[in-house]
């Protein structure tokens, strides 16, 4: 026999505590556009919404730190942009954001700081800006 768990999903806003402790009454996130999926079962959930779902759940976990493993991966431009969006507000609650991301004009939308590897070795440390500057690097990473 199958369970079923129904969350007000429509009331999840995560809030994260200041760095003095305590809450605060900090904005949180809100998680609003998941309201829709509470009639879906989870088969039929697209990638977009499995994602979100996702996120929101490490959340409600006051996490300090999120890693999103090619989180931005098949998703439709729109989809895309409310994800950085997303990963943006998580970011402004002070939530530590680590992304592996194959596609590296929108890793560099995200990112304060960025790592490029190449067979297990880090063959690039730097800003955004830096990456995007770097012939050698961005050779390597179109594959030329």
């Amino acid at each position: 026999m199958g369970y079923s768990l129904r969350v007000p999903l429509h009331k999840i806003s995560v809030y994260v505590p200041y760095v003095g402790g305590g809450f605060g009454g900090k904005a949180g996130i809100n998680f609003e556009p998941l309201v829709v999926l509470l009639s879906k079962k989870a088969g039929y959930l697209s990638g977009g919404e499995k994602k979100m779902l996702a996120i929101a759940r490490s959340l409600a976990t006051i996490p300090r730190h999120l890693l999103l493993d090619e989180a931005l991966e098949g998703l439709a431009s729109i989809v895309v942009e409310r994800f950085i969006n997303t990963i943006n507000m998580i970011k402004e609650q002070k939530i530590g954001v680590i992304l592996t991301e194959s596609n590296v004009l929108l890793a560099t939308k995200l990112a304060e700081k960025v790592y490029v590897i190449e067979r297990g070795e880090i063959i690039f440390e730097g800003s955004p800006e830096e990456l995007l500057s770097n012939i050698k690097v961005m050779k390597i990473l179109k594959g030329a």
